[in-house]
């Protein structure tokens, strides 16, 4: 049925967001058309050129296109560089990424044709947080067992051969700038989104030779120099140095994630921030989340588990960790052959831990009595410098400890009166574990 005019202005009006409206004003007065008056954008009779450039072509530029990979470009790093602003890099199968992924400066999204949804099951009779997903081939692997992976091609890759230590983020050289991860988003300009997508540090099962060495991806997603990515949906596995890092003013927001496998799941430092809601860590990290040198990491409704050293670490003056309606499941590791609970985290060198006033009653996440070199300040959780107002206009205690820039280091750890308790899947040989 033909539409009306006042429908097709309708159409016209709400089909344009404000950029590209703001982008066509700006080549109306060289069109030398009125204000006010509705043009259509061809016709007979009706189109209006300036140098032989039309509205249509005009316009052409800042359509969104959709760019599937590998059909209508076979390289994933490929269609993101031929991608323009607001275009959909579309994965419909399985690649292998032969070279770092830059995020161009403007504002694109890849993503993959998959129903799989990585991080959202859920069921009623769990505490806040993530649960785990079935099948125990993902578990083992490290991988979902289905859906669009991006393998990486481990020779085309910086970063090291895998044998260096850094427990403690002491060495510089392995958080050089050029270090590359699989996806790179520089500048103040780049806006990504990533979703439904599997990134798995390995290379595709039929190029593996026999004896391939360590398989090494330093970070999956990379963002630096203000740079903002949006994550959700994703499985991030087998990384080396950690799945996400933001760093120089970059922002990553991170939601319904299965992050494992990797040294660390999420790093910010120089005063990057990263946001992770509603996510799943699992798989024998060093460290849960990491910030440093002033870096941000807010950790909301999410579930964490198995973390060989520490569930997160703020170290040096500046870093801040806010952790709010997260479960934390303490496993007994063996460390200089002694077996303890892994705490909850470490504050170090000036570091700042925020957490619930209320939970902290009932877990003990840090005593209120005084405690050498430490700082603990009780406080709304809404006036929180730099953290989002999460508390709905409803006063939420909490608390922010901060251990002096001239100290060794503040340990929350687990309490051993607290029950263990016995699940179904084995982390490192036991399936034992302490709600913390």
């Amino acid at each position: 049925m033909p539409r009306t005019r006042a429908q097709r202005r309708h159409a016209l009006a709400t089909a344009l967001d404000g950029d590209s409206v703001s982008y066509i004003l700006s080549f109306l007065p060289k069109l030398g058309v009125v204000p006010g008056r509705l043009y259509t954008l061809s016709g007979s009779g009706t189109q209006h050129t300036c140098g032989g450039l039309s509205l249509k072509a005009i316009l052409a530029p800042r359509r969104r296109r959709l760019i599937k990979c590998p059909g209508d470009i076979p390289r994933l790093e490929n269609a993101v560089a031929a991608a323009r602003e607001g275009d959909v890099v579309l994965l419909t199968e399985s690649v292998e990424l032969q070279a770092p992924i830059v995020a161009p400066p403007f504002h694109v999204t890849i993503a993959a044709v998959s129903r799989r949804r990585f991080g959202r099951y859920r069921s009623d009779n769990v505490p806040p947080g993530q649960h785990y997903s079935h099948g125990q081939l993902e578990r083992a692997l490290g991988r979902p067992s289905h859906g669009a992976y991006v393998y990486v091609n481990r020779n085309r890759f910086s970063g090291g051969d895998g044998e260096e230590s850094d427990s403690d983020g002491d060495n510089p050289q392995l958080y050089a700038r050029d270090t590359l991860g699989a996806v790179v988003a520089s500048g103040a300009d780049v806006r990504l989104e990533l979703r439904g997508l599997a990134w798995v540090g390995e290379e595709l099962d039929e190029d593996v030779p026999e004896d391939p060495g360590p398989l090494f991806l330093p970070f999956a997603i990379d963002a630096q120099d203000g740079a903002r990515v949006d994550v959700e949906n994703c499985w991030l596995s087998s990384i080396s140095r950690a799945a996400l890092r933001a760093s120089s003013g970059a922002s990553i927001y991170a939601r319904d994630l299965t992050i494992g496998l990797s040294s660390k799941g999420v790093m910010a430092y120089d005063g990057g921030s990263v946001i992770v809601e509603n996510c799943l860590f699992k798989g024998n990290h060093i460290y849960g989340g990491m910030a440093h040198n002033g870096g941000r990491i807010d950790v909301r409704s999410c579930r964490i588990d198995c973390c060989f050293l520490v569930g997160f670490c703020a170290r040096g003056v500046g870093s801040h960790i806010r952790i709010r309606k997260t479960v934390y499941m303490s496993r007994l590791v063996e460390l200089a052959d002694e077996e303890s609970w892994t705490p909850r985290f470490t504050i170090k060198r000036g570091g700042c831990v925020t957490f619930s006033a209320t939970e902290n009653e009932t877990y003990r996440w840090a005593s209120t009595e005084p405690y050498p070199n430490v700082e603990l300040v009780e406080c709304d959780g809404g006036d929180l410098e730099g953290f989002e107002d999460l508390s709905g206009g409803e006063p939420e205690p909490v608390l922010s400890l901060t251990y002096e820039a001239g100290g060794a280091e503040f340990v929350s750890r687990v309490r051993l009166d607290e029950p263990t308790e016995t699940s179904n899947y084995w982390f490192d040989g036991s399936s034992g574990y302490r709600l913390a």
